[in-house]
């Protein structure tokens, strides 16, 4: 069975996933894997003068209990439910979870402050989303638990976007939700045109944008052309229109330090006050 897989440290910002995971897990039919990893510094612990078997030892204990016990409330959700702990460096053992092959996306608390065992929570998940393995649902710390139940997959007209859309069909086949398609145009090149020619310029794409989600979308889904900025756009179009999830796909270029999804959704996902998930190609 396919699962969605949940990392938790035993905080409660990092459970802020759980609520948007069950509902995606119900979505897709798929279970729920939570995973905690105990991270285990050998030199560091030695120079405190830990005795590092015996407190790996009550750890463990200690967040099996804490497993059991996020699960056992799941279950009345989502029947399947299971948990793992790992041990190791942190990002390294989530991106293992992740690349199991019953692993159908990953779900993850963020806010850039709150952590996993003093990891930025922003660096564990800028690290699985570079890692390009599966799917990443990012929950920011303020989401909107009253967003609505729609699904918005902003197009660009790459073939990236195929993998966000075919992810978001999925999620809507099962759940029944309401699928928005939405396509932004921004008509300013850059300096000074006269006005006619903005016009003229704003038009064209704006019929472009028309015809192109008018060759992609569905009979049922629901598609805008949009004008302006596009992360204002893109948000501004889900809080109008109760989309609860924003899906983007994402390209693969990364820097030597973070995610760099592109401008557009790198700030969609810092900005939106709901969960985004981000779809690598392929996917």
């Amino acid at each position: 069975m396919k699962e969605v897989l949940v990392p938790l440290d035993g905080s409660e910002h990092a459970e802020l996933a759980l609520a948007p995971a069950s509902d995606v897990a119900k979505a897709l039919g798929a279970g729920i894997c939570l995973v905690a990893v105990h991270p285990a510094d050998e030199e560091l612990w030695a120079a405190a003068q830990i005795d590092l078997t015996a407190e790996l030892s009550h750890r463990r204990v200690w967040l099996e209990g804490y497993l059991e016990g996020v699960a056992r409330k799941l279950r009345a959700d989502v029947p399947d439910v299971r948990w793992e702990v790992r041990q190791g460096d942190v990002s390294g053992q989530l991106r293992d979870a992740a690349a199991a092959e019953d692993t159908a996306i990953v779900a993850i608390a963020t806010s850039g402050e709150a952590g996993f065992q003093g990891i930025p929570s922003t660096s564990v998940t800028d690290r699985l989303v570079r890692a390009k393995l599966k799917p990443v649902l990012v929950v920011p710390p303020h989401a909107d638990s009253t967003a609505g139940t729609g699904l918005l997959v902003p197009l660009d007209g790459s073939t990236a976007g195929a993998a966000a859309l075919s992810f978001a069909r999925e999620l809507a086949k099962t759940g029944g939700a309401p699928l928005h398609l939405v396509h932004v145009v921004n008509a300013n090149p850059g300096w000074a045109i006269a006005e006619d020619a903005q016009e003229r310029l704003t038009t064209a794409l704006r019929d472009r944008g028309t015809e192109y989600l008018g060759s992609v979308a569905q009979t049922s889904e629901t598609t805008a052309v949009l004008e302006g900025p596009v992360l204002d756009a893109v948000l501004d179009y889900a809080a109008e229109h109760d989309c609860g999830l924003v899906l983007l796909a994402t390209h693969g270029r990364s820097g030597p330090e973070r995610i760099e999804l592109g401008s557009v959704a790198d700030g969609i996902v810092r900005a939106a006050d709901r969960p985004v998930i981000l779809v690598p190609a392929g996917a």
